[in-house]
């Protein structure tokens, strides 16, 4: 026949520190003050005076911190490794989404865009315990990569021989001229 429980009485015991909270009611809650292995135990009382006892071992951990370095503007078509620069203790997995559909599992993945845009990337740390989880994001900005050629008013003539080169770009800002003997110049465009 059926059994009313009387009480139900709730242990939080704290091997390190040496101390037991106690709280009774159906459902209770309390709050670790902090990290470690801890044991609860609940005690029931029937209405006639029998008593049961179950005991769960609980192990909290500190929360991870989600968190990575990379320049907040990027070209298109080239390799970027975001530097990881996460904490957690007792291991950790990485979920990053790129902003565009792809993600990795990776720890220091390689980043690709293949489309300027605005994107947002995430990254979500989770200890190995499973039960925290953190998350940060940043804006990165891509910019197509500049495109063009250069023309020559000549590419040939007597030595001593000086050459007037045009550079015919798209999405540039700075031109580096490289003559391959030692000798350089750099253009800065400006008024775009």
């Amino acid at each position: 026949f059926p059994v009313t429980i009387r009480t139900w009485v709730w242990e939080f015991i704290d091997p390190q520190a040496g101390t037991t909270t106690t709280k009774q009611g159906t459902q209770v809650q309390y709050t670790f003050a902090r990290t470690g292995n801890f044991q609860v135990k609940l005690t029931v009382v029937t209405e006639n005076g029998c008593t049961n006892s179950s005991l769960k071992i609980l192990t909290i951990y500190t929360a991870p911190t989600a968190s990575f370095s990379l320049p907040a503007d990027l070209c298109t078509e080239s390799a970027y490794y975001p530097i990881n620069t996460s904490q957690s203790e007792n291991g950790a997995t990485w979920y990053w989404e790129y902003g565009q559909g792809n993600f990795s599992q990776l720890q220091n993945p390689v980043i690709v865009y293949e489309q300027a845009g605005q994107y947002r990337l995430k990254l979500s740390v989770t200890n190995a315990g499973g039960g925290c989880t953190d998350t940060i994001s940043q804006a990165i900005l891509v910019h197509d990569l500049p495109s063009g050629y250069v023309t020559a008013e000549s590419d040939s003539g007597a030595y001593p021989f000086t050459a007037q080169f045009t550079a015919h770009a798209h999405n540039a800002s700075h031109y580096q001229w490289d003559f391959q003997d030692g000798t350089a110049s750099t253009l800065i465009v400006t008024g775009k």
